[in-house]
């Protein structure tokens, strides 16, 4: 159970990359989309969105490890994510909609405590998947600090290693508007003194309503 305390509350972060077939017809990356977001309905479901990842930079496809769409949803305890996973709605729109056309997938859950009430209004999320050479706690304040330029809505350690592929620290980071974003290359850069990273990827999209159900952003030039 979520525990709130002096303004703070306690949640499960769970994060989904999806890589989807280059030749996916856009009609069904839309509607995978869309039937993902519909889950936001169920019982113990804080948040959720999901949608495409931008390509606004050369380093978006850099940083991307080829994944294509995005999910993040939020729930009090890890109780919560298990019965999401196990709803048959859930299972229906992966066995119907996201299996026929994802090629890869990369799950990350953490827990995190967040400000209460939860957060509101922003349109664009920054996720960074990191794979981490020693134990990420111990360097988890200096992870946030480099990886995250800003304070991020959450960070933690991964404890669903089944479909991490050795992922193991996850950072979420809320703003505004999508032009409100960095470069990713400028996070990049960040890492050159961190021996700790091994590797990381770098998916933002938009999280406002106007872009749910658009499957990639046009690219600046």
């Amino acid at each position: 159970m979520s525990t709130t305390v002096a303004g703070t509350m306690s949640i499960v972060e769970h994060v989904v990359f999806f890589k989807v077939k280059e030749e996916t017809p856009e009609e069904k990356k839309v509607a995978m989309v869309r039937e993902l977001n519909a889950l936001k309905s169920l019982e113990g479901v804080l948040h959720l969105k999901a949608g495409p990842a931008l390509r606004i930079w050369p380093s978006h496809h850099k940083l991307s490890g080829g994944f294509t769409h995005v999910l993040h949803s939020r729930y009090s305890d890890k109780a919560g994510l298990s019965a999401y996973s196990a709803h048959p709605s859930h299972v229906s729109v992966v066995e119907k909609f996201v299996k026929p056309i994802a090629e890869d997938i990369l799950a990350m859950d953490w827990e995190a405590r967040v400000a209460a009430p939860l957060e509101t209004g922003f349109g664009a999320k920054r996720v960074v998947a990191c794979k981490l050479k020693d134990d990420p706690e111990k360097n988890r304040g200096k992870l946030v600090d480099r990886l995250a330029g800003k304070t991020p809505a959450s960070a933690g350690v991964n404890f669903s290693p089944g479909r991490a592929k050795g992922f193991n620290f996850g950072i979420l980071s809320l703003v505004g508007s999508v032009d409100e974003l960095e470069n990713p290359e400028i996070l990049e850069g960040s890492l050159g003194s961190n021996p700790q990273v091994e590797s990381l990827i770098v998916l933002d999209y938009a999280s406002g309503d106007e872009r749910a159900e658009s499957s990639e952003s046009s690219a600046k030039m």
